[in-house]
């Protein structure tokens, strides 16, 4: 075991029904399925945001802080001027056309564009760790993306503050 609960698994479909419920008050405690519910719409909203090329709706789920990426953490401005600039990490790991991450020397993956693609079925997982359920506090869950018939799975970590969850850390792949 890493210290890591058991994953929630989400279809899509049941990630929208999730999504579609009534937000909970900002700031006030939290529940495990009303967390579930809140990372669930921030997933979808990702996925959407991704595979429209939505550069303003990607930079509105990012923390007022940054967030990290590759082990280094980015600005907002930074990351807003990234995700403008083909060849830099960010561009690449959300909305580029595939090959190994800026500067890497990382195997190749799709950008979540790609990934998420027309059509095509994604697997949301969220995992909470087992510090945050013991504790009942929801504060930094991870959403796993899978793709039926890719191998790339990638994994993006969120942080609630002041209400709501926001990209925080980018997995692996960036």
């Amino acid at each position: 075991m890493t210290g890591r609960a058991p994953p929630v698994a989400l279809s899509v479909l049941a990630a929208v029904l999730l999504a579609s419920a009534a937000p909970s008050r900002a700031g006030a405690p939290l529940d495990q399925k009303e967390a579930e519910r809140q990372v669930a719409a921030v997933a979808l909203a990702l996925e959407k945001a991704a595979r429209a090329g939505d550069r303003d709706a990607l930079l509105a789920m990012v923390n007022e802080d940054g967030l990290t990426c590759g082990g280094a953490t980015i600005p907002r401005d930074r990351f807003s001027a990234d995700l403008r600039t083909p060849g830099t990490r960010i561009h690449d790991f959300f909305l580029g056309n595939g090959g190994p991450p800026a500067g890497s020397r990382a195997a190749p993956h799709p950008s979540l564009r790609q990934l998420f693609g027309e059509g095509r079925r994604v697997k949301i997982v969220l995992r909470f760790t087992a510090v945050e359920v013991a504790k009942l506090a929801w504060e930094r869950p991870c959403v796993v993306f899978r793709v039926e018939g890719e191998t790339y799975v990638p994994r993006i970590c969120l942080l609630r503050r002041s209400g709501r969850y926001t990209l925080a850390e980018l997995g692996d792949g960036c």
